[in-house]
């Protein structure tokens, strides 16, 4: 057996040659990425300004709708009246179950007025509340009874309780 031992040629090298004066470029790729930055925050700020702008006439007129909406419910609650309200306790004393009779003394016919009984123990001191909506409407001069709804768990102690109309919506 023969040896063959030829030595093999030695790898490429890569040489990098920078000549003195050559930076020219590469101060015109600095000025191009400062010259793009400055544009960039500049738009954004400009943007900014213009979202800011957006944003504060937005919440302005979302603000006046909810005026307006809170104007409409007290419209709607200043004409209505419970006339009637009876309660009592049922199942095993833990359920409230209550009539009402509520009139609409207004000129406008309204709808899914919405009912708070707070409850209060012997000592007075306020223990609970329940509320319940009703989804009918009531006709502007008429009065509507609502018989044994259930206004759900009531507090063991409640001795005595009262109704008040919280919200209601002018039928449009």
């Amino acid at each position: 057996m023969s040896n063959n031992t030829n030595p093999q040629p030695p790898a490429p090298q890569t040489q990098v040659v920078v000549q003195k004066g050559s930076m020219k470029g590469c101060w015109i790729a600095v000025l191009i990425l400062l010259g793009v930055g400055i544009l960039c925050v500049g738009g954004c700020l400009l943007a900014g300004a213009l979202g800011i702008g957006a944003i504060g006439a937005g919440i302005e007129a979302v603000s006046e709708s909810i005026e307006e909406a809170k104007a409409k419910k007290k419209e709607a609650i200043k004409d209505l009246e419970i006339v009637d309200f009876k309660w009592n306790k049922e199942g095993f004393g833990s359920v409230m179950e209550a009539d009402f009779t509520i009139k609409n003394n207004g000129a406008a016919d309204v709808k899914d007025i919405e009912i708070e009984c707070v409850h209060y123990a012997p000592s007075g001191t306020k223990i609970d509340s329940n509320t319940r909506t009703f989804y009918e409407v009531i006709k502007a001069g008429e009065s509507r009874e609502f018989k044994g709804v259930n206004m759900g768990f009531i507090h063991s102690q409640t001795e005595k309780s009262e109704s008040t109309i919280t919200s209601a919506t002018i039928v449009e």
